[in-house]
């Protein structure tokens, strides 16, 4: 389904899913109701302590508990029950508000400007910022990206897009592939290295991947620090996520980082906490969270 410039709001069914269309240029594509991420005062539901699966950290925080249930907030401490879902992961639009993808396939996301985006496609993930994003068809393996629903057919296994770059791990032989979105990337954030790896993560004309060895290579042009501060060397890894700043889980659960804000004292929310072992971590705007060994979320 494809929908064009308007003004007038109105339901329609897309596939097996309903979307609510409304644009002054392009479209707004939402799956099921709208979250609602901005109630006044604490949730009534009490924040569990343990128990959260997945994170996303942009302008905020939004993170998955153990029931697939998504909440949203500045930090760990203020987080609010968005949607009880169930979802299976989360990701957020790059204006602070989740994208959740069901055990179903089923996107709920707001998509803001972005003409032809596919949402009656099922998805296996999604990944964006600002303006643009990809999501990951789950049965064709093909990244479906917006604003300009450009299709790579891939298939990948995993999909990292930002404002401007998106580059995906092949199936096939775990090499990286990446593109530009809006036609506005430098050319050396298309070049990414070679070798095998198994995730990949973008920022503004940056990418960095995970490799089956467990080392970070990064690429692209140099705005914050990303390539000449790091990632550190002599450590194997198991997660990681880049912003103006990079973090990285090291096997044995210490959280490095690395960029122009990581060991800035004017930044020392960029500090991860000492003593705690993570396994998941997720850089945004002046924020860093990470969910623990014990399946706790911190924030820095």
């Amino acid at each position: 389904m494809r929908c064009s410039s308007s003004t007038i709001h109105y339901l329609a069914t897309c596939g097996l899913l309903v979307c609510w269309l409304s644009s002054s240029s392009g479209c707004l594509l939402l799956v099921d109701p709208p979250f609602t991420t901005d109630s006044d005062g604490p949730s009534s539901t009490p924040r569990p302590a343990t128990g959260w699966t997945d994170l996303s950290v942009a302008f905020n925080l939004c993170a998955l508990d153990a029931d697939g249930a998504i909440w949203c907030g500045a930090d760990e401490g203020d987080l609010r029950l968005v949607d009880e879902g169930p979802f299976v992961s989360v990701s957020q639009n790059g204006w602070g508000e989740p994208c959740g993808v069901t055990g179903a396939g089923t996107l709920r996301c707001d998509i803001r400007g972005s003409d032809g985006f596919e949402l009656s496609e099922f998805y296996s993930a999604v990944s964006g910022s600002s303006d643009a994003g990809c999501g990951l068809q789950a049965l064709s393996g093909a990244a479906r990206c917006w604003p300009d629903a450009t299709n790579v057919p891939g298939p990948f296994v995993s999909v990292g897009a930002s404002e401007d770059l998106a580059c995906g791990v092949l199936e096939s032989s775990l090499e990286l592939q990446c593109w530009d979105i809006d036609s506005l990337v430098f050319d050396e954030a298309l070049n990414p290295p070679g070798g095998s790896f198994t995730r990949v993560v973008t920022s503004d004309h940056v990418g960095c991947a995970l490799s089956t060895g467990g080392s970070i290579q990064c690429w692209g042009y140099d705005f914050s620090g990303l390539l000449s501060g790091g990632p550190p060397a002599g450590s194997s890894y198991v997660d990681l996520s880049i912003y103006d700043d990079g973090c990285a889980v090291t096997t044995t659960g210490e959280v490095l980082c690395w960029g122009d804000n990581a060991g800035d004292p004017n930044y020392t929310h960029l500090s991860p906490p000492a003593g705690v072992a993570f396994s998941r971590v997720s850089v945004g705007n002046e924020l860093s969270c990470g969910i623990a060994s014990d399946t706790s979320l911190h924030c820095w």
